[in-house]
């Protein structure tokens, strides 16, 4: 289960035990899919597998060619005709090094690839999108547009105002996605989440939303 609004589950949780001086960074989560299962229910789920990623703040005095230890829980739930509860304890040794390429790329060509394709599933911020993407307020509802795509899909985050219907709203085959607030949505909370555009068979793009409602 991704870390946004869900009718069912509980996200996958991730605790780290740090050597000291290490920071870990907010976890990088990759863009979900709209599960939508009998009875209305609405979850945004991983697929068979997801790439969960940490940046991590390596501190001054750890000098290359040292070994430092990560230590992590991790608890998940995985469904489908059944749900199923799982956890791991997990260790990573890995060596300080001086890195003269992409940073948190790892040199192994396996793991690359790995952080390659979560990197691709990451929301990057609207603004980014350098004016593809069209948002207005109509009465309650929140208008968005991206000329030209083919569809569009909406996943809200837990933080996000609450909205009508997003079972019903939150996706369409076309470049226009309309979002209703619900009647007790908070008139301070954003409408926040991922904004999936589909702009053809071999390009989706990613974009992290949080909108302010119209003043009333």
């Amino acid at each position: 289960y991704w870390n946004g609004l869900n009718d069912t589950g509980y996200p996958i949780n991730v605790s780290l035990a740090l050597p000291d001086g290490f920071v870990a960074e907010p976890i990088g989560w990759p863009a979900p899919e709209r599960q939508v299962s009998p009875g209305e229910i609405l979850d945004h789920v991983y697929y068979e597998r997801v790439t969960l990623l940490v940046p991590l703040r390596v501190p001054n005095e750890a000098l290359p060619g040292g070994e430092v230890v990560i230590r992590g829980k991790v608890d998940w739930l995985a469904c489908r005709t059944a749900c199923v509860p799982g956890k791991a304890d997990l260790e990573l040794r890995l060596q300080v090094v001086q890195s003269a390429g992409t940073p948190g790329t790892p040199g192994d060509p396996e793991a690359a690839a790995l952080f390659a394709e979560a990197r691709k599933r990451l929301p990057v911020a609207w603004e980014e999108a350098e004016g593809a993407i069209r948002w207005s307020w109509r009465d309650r509802f929140l208008v968005l547009e991206a000329p030209g795509a083919r569809s569009l899909a909406f996943y809200p985050l837990a933080e996000c105002a609450a909205l009508d219907s997003p079972l019903r709203d939150g996706a369409s085959e076309a470049d226009t996605l309309r979002l209703a607030l619900a009647g007790e949505a908070g008139p301070t909370d954003p409408v926040a989440g991922v904004l999936a555009i589909t702009r053809d068979e071999k390009r989706i793009d990613y974009y992290s939303l949080s909108l302010p409602q119209p003043e009333r």
